[in-house]
């Protein structure tokens, strides 16, 4: 089963959203778009499991490049093909998924919504955890 997404947590996320641009509260804007190409700052390299061998990872150039292809294709997954063809927002393939670029703390925290014990209208796409640690499961039977 292909991965839906390849996300990389990076030690250097808030150095690399300053250079797509910061406002003066601190919070980062999205890449800024001139003609067709996003701005590409703060490149880094990922390596990921699914090179030709099993223990021989893929190296992957990871930019700060906006969500284009950032997440398997519904439609493709399912039937093996897409209405949308070459002009699909998403990947047609391990090949074509480019990893995302999260903030250090990304999936740290466990999900409200999990903890709760309801289920989260985000699912896969929530910035917060859903696996429980053995701790939290027990917390949660005291409940």
């Amino acid at each position: 089963m292909l991965p839906k997404s390849i996300s990389v947590r990076s030690n250097g996320y808030l150095k690399m959203t300053n250079q797509a641009g910061a406002n003066h509260r601190g919070k980062t804007r999205g890449p800024t778009r001139t003609g067709n190409t996003s701005q590409l700052s703060g490149a880094q390299k990922v390596y990921v499991q699914g090179g030709k061998k099993e223990e021989e990872p893929l190296e992957l150039e990871v930019y700060n490049q906006g969500m284009f292809k950032t997440e398997l294709c519904n439609k493709w997954q399912e039937t093996g093909a897409c209405p949308y063809g070459d002009h699909c927002q998403f990947a047609h393939g391990i090949e074509e998924l480019r990893p995302v670029i999260r903030h250090p703390r990304y999936k740290t925290e466990v999900c409200r919504m999990v903890l709760a014990g309801d289920v989260c209208p985000y699912g896969h796409r929530c910035h917060f955890r859903h696996a429980l640690t053995e701790q939290e499961k027990f917390m949660d039977h005291l409940k």
